[in-house]
């Protein structure tokens, strides 16, 4: 089963997507690079140019959640390479780069709570 929410937010989308009985909603706020909010479980977000950080706010993350980055372009940047996130307070974890980017980077991530 699949299917599109609608949001107030014309930059972010959520879609819900179920394989082998597993359900997770995904939100997409890669359109605006940078930090930003993402309360689902799946999410795609983007790393701005110049920046080796960026904090997702989200009511799924507490400080025991493992979480989960990938990055997600055909054409990765060509300094920011690798990816982790680290999650220090309940809503929030910090994804953060090898090296500042040198163009924006697409990146996926999942947080299991």
């Amino acid at each position: 089963m699949s299917g599109d929410i609608q949001t107030t937010n014309p930059q972010q989308s959520v879609t819900t997507q179920q394989t082998a009985g597993v359900t997770l909603s995904t939100t997409d706020i890669s359109g605006t690079p940078g930090s930003g909010t993402v309360n689902t479980p799946r999410g795609k977000c983007a790393m701005a140019l110049g920046a080796s950080t960026l904090t997702i706010t989200s009511n799924v993350v507490k400080t025991t959640s493992t979480i989960l980055v990938t990055a997600n372009q055909a054409a990765p940047d060509t300094t920011a390479l690798s990816f982790a996130a680290v999650c220090s307070v309940n809503g929030s974890f910090t994804i953060t780069a090898n090296a500042n980017a040198t163009a924006n980077c697409l990146l996926n991530f999942v947080v299991f709570p």
